[in-house]
């Protein structure tokens, strides 16, 4: 299978480009490798995911990440273990980072494509009803980078899902 890449605009100005370099289907479901570059001011929401551990290695760029609920600021070459189940998002510190991405088992690496940010009301049901399709619960919004007024995630977030 060939390598495939698409284009999200996630926050109406920043592109987010995700290159798939091992499909699911290539490994019999076992684990997919992801490229991400990400764009400062439009990284993904906070989430969990319900059956995929995933292991970032930060290829360039600086990013805070909240992991269940704890703050670290990694740069390139940091390598993180985000488990299965527990809350997580990032906030991209520079104006760019670039991040390899291993999910086991493979499963969620077609919701990035799948969708883009929510823009309206419909919007964000859409990004719900699709994560969740994918084993994925949006808890709130996308962590800020240091020093920026909006706050990293409670450990105890209610998830999104759980409120609608």
């Amino acid at each position: 299978m060939d390598r495939t890449e698409s284009m999200a605009e996630w926050g109406g100005h920043g592109e987010r480009r995700v290159t798939t370099f091992v499909h699911g289907a290539e490994t019999d479901g076992r684990l997919a490798l992801v490229a991400l570059d990400e764009v400062q001011g439009h990284e993904p929401p906070r989430h969990l995911h319900a059956d995929e551990d995933e292991v970032v290695y930060v290829l360039g760029g600086a990013l805070t990440f909240w992991v269940g609920g704890e703050a670290r600021r990694v740069g390139a070459g940091a390598c993180l273990l985000l488990p299965r189940g527990t809350e997580h998002g990032y906030a991209v510190e520079t104006g760019t980072a670039r991040l390899l991405i291993v999910l086991a088992p493979a499963g969620c690496e077609g919701f990035v494509t799948a969708v883009g940010p929510p823009t309206d009301e419909a919007g964000l049901e859409h990004l719900i009803a699709t994560a969740a399709r994918h084993g994925i619960a949006i808890t709130g919004p996308p962590p800020t980078p240091t020093g920026h007024p909006r706050t990293p995630p409670a450990p105890d977030a209610e998830t999104i899902s759980e409120r609608t």
